[in-house]
């Protein structure tokens, strides 16, 4: 995991190897205290290198769904084009989030 300031107020937090329950808690932790951040307006969440994603991959992205949106802050995820991406349409949650097909676009997007 690691966690990458490009600008005032974006944090972007890459995630690789496997999201499960032994590696939930933490990564949740360090999410946690991301969005507690002072002058956040937007995290981008990079999935793209999770090679393996179960259920806990869901609980990581409502979690961060939800501290987002206490703070008010955009939160854009990059999915990538594996297990994260297919749990999503599996689940019918694609729709719930505001995807980027990778960083480059999500910190684009983070200004509009």
């Amino acid at each position: 995991m690691r966690v990458q300031w490009p600008e005032p107020g974006v944090v972007v937090v890459r995630i690789g190897g496997e999201i499960d329950t032994a590696t939930l808690p933490r990564i949740t932790e360090i999410i946690r205290q991301r969005l507690t951040a002072a002058h956040l307006h937007t995290t981008i969440l990079d999935l793209t290198d999770v090679g393996y994603a179960n259920s806990a991959a869901l609980d990581l992205l409502m979690l961060a769904y939800n501290a987002a949106g206490r703070r008010e802050a955009r939160l854009l995820v990059v999915p990538g084009t594996g297990q994260v991406r297919r749990l999503l349409e599996l689940t019918g949650l694609s729709a719930l989030f505001d995807q980027a097909s990778d960083v480059e676009e999500a910190l684009t997007r983070a200004h509009l």
